[in-house]
């Protein structure tokens, strides 16, 4: 805190700047009212407006600083992105192996299904086959069968006249054989 011949001395001082410094007569006063309260600030203060007063000369580092701070600010919340993108690219490739694996299965099975089907669906083509031979073959054993019809009718035809000459002639037949006796 400054004291009051201090506040009172820093009070000129803005009254003079605020009138406009017009000759060095101003100046000098001015620099003696800065002497003078210089000369009754504690040592701490004494720092803190050193510091003050080459704050033109830090802000080159200031603004670097702030911008080193922002980027840093701005880096932290890429970077908290890049790691959430990671971990949802890594949940993305789990639910995918695990896709895979299921489906890899399901697939197996399907194949296995299939190469099932296909040795039922040869075992099945392999009988269609024999049938159609046995199909295609039918109407060339009817029509051998009908030949064979026919002359066995013939040979019967044949065989009942022959049986009714021999039963005709069975009576003359006995006759002379009973004569011969």
């Amino acid at each position: 805190m400054l004291s009051e011949e201090n506040q009172t001395r820093l009070k000129k001082i803005t009254t003079l700047l605020g009138n406009g410094v017009n000759s060095l007569d101003d100046a000098d006063q001015i620099r003696e009212l800065i002497d003078l309260i210089d000369q009754n600030l504690s040592d701490d203060l004494r720092v803190a407006l050193e510091s003050a007063l080459h704050l033109d000369d830090q802000l080159p580092a200031v603004r670097r600083a702030s911008r080193n701070m922002a980027s840093r600010s701005n880096l932290l919340n890429i970077r908290t992105s890049q790691q959430q993108k990671i971990r949802d690219l890594h949940s993305q490739i789990q639910s995918s192996i695990d896709s895979y694996v299921t489906m890899q299965t399901d697939l197996d099975a399907m194949k296995l299904e299939r190469t099932k089907l296909e040795a039922q669906l040869l075992a099945l083509n392999s009988t269609i086959q024999d049938q159609e031979v046995k199909i295609a073959s039918l109407p060339d054993t009817i029509d051998q069968a009908k030949r064979q019809i026919k002359v066995c009718i013939k040979e019967d035809i044949l065989l009942k006249t022959k049986l009714q000459n021999i039963q005709k002639s069975s009576d003359d037949d006995q006759r002379i054989l009973d004569n011969f006796n």
